[in-house]
């Protein structure tokens, strides 16, 4: 079980740096997709935070809809699989239960928001010059 555990994390620190990355290009698309506006921005005097700030606020709020997708998906397999059948199935085994998913919730939803901004922020300071 221990094994089963460290290789989990494993997995979901793999998978967190792949978010990060996909954050990071999707946010350089973005931009370089929009970069007559932004240049148009810069002529007309705007300040490097008004010019990242529309940026950043896109890959936050993907990101919270992504978490309150994922935090609906988790409910579901844990109402319906797991307290439906695998907690027939085996009984002396503890599982999550759905009233114990929504103490994740927030959680879930403040990290994805926090890790798309820092993820933004950090791509654009890069990117956008000003």
């Amino acid at each position: 079980m221990n094994k089963a555990s460290l290789a989990a994390l494993v997995v979901a620190g793999v998978m967190t740096v792949c978010a990060i990355l996909l954050i990071a290009t999707t946010i350089r698309l973005s931009a370089f997709s929009r970069r007559r506006e932004t240049g148009i921005m810069r002529l007309v005097g705007a300040s490097k935070a008004v010019i990242q700030l529309p940026f950043i606020l896109e890959g936050v709020i993907a990101a919270v809809v992504g978490a309150l997708l994922a935090s609906a998906t988790l409910w579901g397999v844990s109402r319906f699989l797991i307290g439906g059948w695998l907690a027939r199935e085996y009984p002396e085994t503890a599982f999550i239960s759905a009233q114990q998913v929504f103490l994740l919730v927030p959680a879930l939803i403040l990290l994805g928001a926090l890790l798309a901004g820092i993820s933004s922020l950090l791509t654009l300071r890069r990117y956008v010059k000003v």
